[in-house]
């Protein structure tokens, strides 16, 4: 039976959420061409006219979990209420793996990604990024008045930033028995507590 041509956008796309479901699976040792020529069901030699190599294709794969969360993110209200801000960050953040559980597999993207040193530095960038998000959100609750001047915001950030992907993480092994949104607004709401001045 022949196998139908698609094009090249599509193809690509085959491929990246095929080399995404096996590291979501197996890990990223079993990401191979082999292997992935074998899950979207054309030859080797079709990949490569593709992605020139493996390495190609983690780097596909990690702008295109970035650009998914990124949009999804843009969602969050503009709210002059920072408080709210921070609530819906961690919110939108869960809700994005609550529909889409693969992803999970690359909530610690530099654990996935600390063989390829060509691409750590951005992978590296974009936690920045987020983290400084959280900063200047908790910056504007700081100067509102509406969050303790101590910690630091950049210290309350990464122990946001890093609540969320511990969750995450935890969500993912226990084979995401729990319900993920629900339990991350009772995390928001005991670190803001913690926080606020009132």
């Amino acid at each position: 039976m022949k196998l139908q041509r698609l094009d090249t956008e599509t193809r690509q796309k085959q491929i990246i959420e095929a080399a995404l479901a096996i590291i979501h699976q197996h890990g990223l040792a079993k990401l191979t061409i082999k292997e992935l020529a074998k899950r979207v069901n054309i030859s080797e030699q079709a990949i490569y006219r593709h992605f020139e190599n493996k390495l190609a294709i983690l780097k596909a794969l990690l702008l295109t979990f970035n650009q998914a969360l990124h949009q999804q993110l843009t969602s969050i209200t503009t709210s002059e209420d920072p408080i709210a801000r921070i609530r819906a960050l961690i919110r939108e953040h869960l809700n994005f793996f609550a529909r889409h559980p693969e992803m999970a597999a690359l909530v610690y993207p530099e654990e996935v990604f600390q063989t390829e040193p060509v691409i750590s530095g951005q992978v590296q960038e974009t936690i920045e990024k987020r983290i400084q998000t959280i900063t200047e959100i908790i910056e504007q609750a700081q100067a509102k008045g509406k969050i303790k001047k101590e910690p630091k915001a950049e210290s309350l950030a990464l122990i946001i930033f890093g609540a969320i992907r511990i969750l995450i993480t935890q969500w993912r092994f226990s084979g995401l028995s729990f319900d993920l949104v629900q339990k991350g607004e009772e995390i928001a709401t005991d670190l803001l507590y913690l926080i606020q001045t009132t």
